[in-house]
């Protein structure tokens, strides 16, 4: 419907009707954009954060083994 009435505009209303489509389609497609930024950005932080959990198990249960080892 907002497509046909734009269709049917003409001279400046419509250049002005353009200019400010294009700008919200921009706007819109940023918006997409810095929300899967976000989500990528919080789901890695999380992925990390388990990592370096795992890490840290592995290292002190390598040490615990080493202690072991040496006694």
């Amino acid at each position: 419907m907002t497509v046909m009435f734009l269709a049917h505009q003409t001279g400046k209303t419509h250049r002005m009707s353009n200019i400010m489509l294009s700008i919200f389609v921009v706007s819109l497609v940023g918006l997409f954009g810095v929300g899967f930024w976000s989500a990528g950005t919080t789901y890695y932080q999380y992925e990390n954060r388990q990592l370096q959990n795992r890490l840290s198990e592995v290292e002190f249960l390598t040490d615990q083994y080493q202690t072991r080892l040496d006694s």
